[in-house]
């Protein structure tokens, strides 16, 4: 997972960018403390049912997840249930 991480913070940086939010470091840390939960969640089944076909396909997939996080977070914010730590520009 530490050879992904580096990926990951990039993701959730490029997707909070692409909407317009502004998120303190803490709640971008949450984020990606999420990703990581839902990868291990139920003994790791998320990892353990990926099948790629590519050999970098596992980019595509995290891509995904992380991408899923942020958007539930940012939309959770729009309805005012998430910290005030995110505001749009």
């Amino acid at each position: 997972m530490r050879r992904f991480h580096p990926y990951i913070c990039s993701v959730v940086a490029r997707e909070l960018r692409q909407h317009d939010w502004r998120v303190e470091a803490e709640a971008k840390e949450r984020m990606i403390q999420q990703i990581y939960g839902r990868l291990l969640a139920n003994s790791a089944q998320a990892l353990a049912a990926y099948r790629g076909r590519e050999e970098n396909s596992v980019y595509r997939y995290l891509e995904i997840i992380a991408i899923r996080v942020v958007l539930t977070s940012t939309s959770l914010r729009q309805e005012g249930s998430v910290h005030e730590s995110f505001t749009k520009l």
